[in-house]
């Protein structure tokens, strides 16, 4: 599964942030990228920070809380 740790923190897990997508994301076609998968992978990571606690998980956020975390309410 990877490593694992007692206690993962998230920080800033805001709109923006999570998913980060650069306002120069265009650039990224060079190597293959669609905003779609930059998205999914920028998902994919946010998942993998979330399935690493063993014991507790912190989420910090603000009103502008990231699209990652509204999907799963």
């Amino acid at each position: 599964k990877g490593l694992e740790e007692d206690n993962i923190i998230i920080i800033d897990a805001l709109d923006g942030r999570f998913p980060l997508i650069h306002d120069r994301w265009i650039f990224n076609k060079i190597f293959g990228d669609t905003l779609e998968s930059i998205y999914d992978e920028e998902q994919r990571l946010f998942y993998v920070a979330l399935s690493r606690a063993v014991k507790n998980l912190y989420i910090v956020h603000d009103e502008r809380e990231s699209d990652f975390l509204t999907i799963s309410k």
